[in-house]
């Protein structure tokens, strides 16, 4: 799966991302894990797992 493995390279990377659901919410945090069926967030020291299905989309913020 193409998400999957992006997903995993932020993770990797440490990278602060910005995950918008489809419902419009928006969750700026740091990416710790991902799978095919869910994505776990680190936003201010509590992680947040989000189903994949429910992410509309994923971005990568500038330092």
């Amino acid at each position: 799966m193409l998400m999957k493995s992006e997903l995993q390279e932020l993770a990797r990377k440490n990278a602060e991302v910005r995950v918008i659901i489809v419902n419009g919410f928006q969750i700026v945090g740091r990416i710790v894990d991902a799978d095919e069926s869910a994505v776990v967030i680190e936003v201010n020291g509590s992680r947040k797992v989000i189903n994949v299905n429910a992410v509309s989309t994923v971005e990568p913020l500038k330092g």
